[in-house]
């Protein structure tokens, strides 16, 4: 297959994906406040359209010093009078300037677009990692890969974009890096010829000594690889804007790409050849894309960094390198939830092997085919006493280059653990029937980068099976075959099989819109509303007066003083004697009482919250 051929096939892929992603996107952008079905997308489509609008990433909430600091949706945080973002905050800040220059109507299609981007970047990695047959499988096989999709579609979440933004920068690294241009002087032996008078000349050797990299095409200029290394720097630095707890695992992935390419030369005996311009430039640009980071954090928290998974405490640098030896400071990188051996062996089961079979097993499969291609090719070396570099003429056992794909399972590996362990011991349930697993969990998203790691895997054992047949349009029959095989289970759980699937989301969320309707109707925007925790996403951002959860004595005592400074509800779906044992329960030891019960929509009801004169 020819260059052009394999790019158009590629782009193919990348578009019919953003079209399948943009169809199957569950909501309604119609209206100035989109309902979603999570708290996550709901926050970051209300940041994302304030930054679009010119506004800061926070907002005033005179209430939160008598309150306690209650009155905030789920996936936010207070900082003294304000709500801030409780989560991550590069992709409002990304996808608002964005929409600064289009307009809101935009917002829906930008995770499409850079996932898109990535299925095309994702299959020039692997084409030029193990050819272009594996890289065509594995961008067709990513496209309809469940997860990708699914929360392609769901485009308000982070994870998707952080690691489209890994993908293409590490394949723009890969592609600059892979072979080295030497500047004319030079062509002929190599080495630097002696007397190099010119600018011209002493231009030529820094830039062969410095910056050695290969062209994406023929006749690229320097500049424009230079420009190549910073961009690639800008769009991995700011993944780790858009998602600063996956920062380790991104390093050790940069880390073993620079390792790889030094020891590939090193054995070589071409390390004069090594880009160290191309690195430190994009090491440089890397630095600077997080700039963003350090200044929000400042504007929110008062310090460049804000220490927990969900935010919240800001902190000096200095000091927070000071306190890093300390175990809870420490953790943060490696375990933040601790280190549960039965959990983390429950959610790998549940959402690593369990979940999609259809994708667990030949993903284990094609990486038993590397081991078993690892050990033969060993063992051949030991046979026959030879030292051969990393990247030989003689590296392949049973059509496999089994140094290069070895390097890429130990590198799967490392980082899979990482992740793992990082996340692995959380133990949370994110549907309010307390159901444990689920397609909209948020192991599938903590773990998308280990799914989509997989995918090469399987694009080698199926490219290992095709190549027993001789007849090329058989072996395109039967790749098609292959991709259609793993597409109708993964199509038919991501639209219509659970009662999360993206077709099942579409159709209730009217019902969604319908309550809110209704609930505005009956509240006035000045009112405080005590609601269940599932409900922000519904009446949020209409109605910003939300406390999700009473803990404490001091929470309840926090009501009794609001309810002196503003109108003060009970939203929920118990029943009336339910309530009624509610108040007597848990509000009247507080001097206030649960009345006037109202129906707002289905098995949805409204309370006034009454307080009486005993002393707070």
């Amino acid at each position: 297959m020819n260059r052009q051929a394999f790019i158009s096939i590629l782009c193919g892929f990348g578009l019919v994906f953003f079209v399948l992603a943009v169809w199957a996107n569950p909501y309604r952008f119609d209206a100035s406040a989109p309902v979603f079905d999570s708290p996550d997308e709901t926050a970051n489509y209300f940041w994302t359209a304030r930054v679009a609008r010119g506004e800061p990433l926070w907002y005033q909430e005179p209430l939160e010093e008598i309150g306690n600091s209650l009155i905030k949706p789920r996936s936010m945080n207070v900082v003294g009078d304000r709500v801030v973002p409780g989560s991550f905050f590069g992709l409002p800040l990304l996808y608002g300037c964005i929409a600064t220059l289009l307009g809101e109507w935009a917002i829906p299609f930008l995770t499409p677009l850079f996932a898109s981007l990535a299925v095309i970047a994702f299959g020039l990695l692997t084409a030029k990692l193990f050819g272009r047959g594996i890289g065509l499988m594995s961008a067709a096989l990513l496209a309809v890969l469940p997860p990708w999709w699914y929360f392609t579609a769901r485009g308000m979440y982070h994870n998707v974009l952080f690691l489209s933004l890994v993908m293409i920068g590490v394949s723009l690294v890969m592609y600059l890096s892979s072979t080295t241009v030497i500047p004319a002087p030079y062509a002929a032996t190599g080495q630097a010829p002696a007397g190099i008078q010119t600018k011209k000349e002493k231009r030529d050797r820094f830039l062969f000594i410095f910056f050695s990299v290969s062209p994406l095409w023929s006749g690229m200029t320097w500049w424009v690889k230079l420009l190549g290394w910073g961009i690639a720097g800008l769009l991995i630095g700011y993944a780790v804007v858009v998602r600063s707890s996956e920062a380790g695992w991104v390093f050790v992935l940069v880390f073993s790409i620079v390792v790889y390419q030094f020891f590939s030369l090193w054995k070589r005996e071409s390390l004069n050849t090594f880009p160290w311009l191309g690195w430190l430039l994009f090491v440089a640009c890397g630095m600077f894309a997080l700039t963003p980071l350090f200044v929000t954090n400042i504007e929110l928290y008062g310090a460049p960094v804000a220490i927990g998974y969900r935010g919240g405490v800001g902190q000096e640098l200095g000091e927070f390198l000071r306190l890093l030896p300390r175990p809870e400071y420490r953790n943060l990188f490696f375990a933040p939830f601790g280190v549960d051996i039965i959990q983390l062996k429950r959610t790998v089961k549940g959402f690593l092997i369990d979940f999609f079979p259809w994708w667990t097993w030949p993903t284990t499969m094609g990486a038993g085919v590397v081991v078993g291609a690892a050990l033969a090719g060993i063992f051949r070396q030991r046979k026959q006493n030879i030292n051969q570099p990393l990247i030989s003429n003689d590296r392949y056992i049973w059509g496999v280059d089994w140094k290069r794909w070895s390097a890429y399972l130990l590198t799967c590996a490392v980082i899979s653990f990482l992740l793992i362990v990082y996340y692995g011991s959380w133990e949370f349930t994110d549907r309010i029937d307390g159901q444990a697993v689920s397609l909209n969990t948020s192991f599938l998203r903590y773990w998308l980068p280990i799914y989509v790691m997989g995918v090469p895997f399987i694009s080698l054992l199926v490219y290992w099976f095709i190549s027993l047949f001789k007849l090329k349009w058989l072996r395109i029959m039967v790749a098609a075959t292959a991709v259609c095989v793993f597409t109708y289970p993964s199509a038919a759980l991501v639209l219509a099989d659970t009662d999360e699937s993206l077709m099942i989301v579409r159709s209730r969320m009217p019902a969604a819109a319908l309550e809110r309707r209704a609930f505005v109707g009956l509240v006035p925007e000045d009112a405080v509303v005590i609601t269940y925790p599932q409900a922000d996403k519904v009446l949020f951002p209409a109605r910003r007066r939300l406390i999700t959860a009473l803990v404490n004595a001091e929470d309840y005592r926090a009501v009794q003083r609001l309810a002196t400074e503003a109108p003060v509800y009970y939203y929920t779906f118990a029943t009336l004697q339910e309530v009624e044992a509610i108040s007597r329960r848990e509000f009247e030891p507080y001097g206030m009482r649960l009345t006037d019960p109202q129906r707002v929509f289905k098995n949805r009801w409204l309370w006034r919250v009454a307080r009486d004169d005993t002393p707070l």
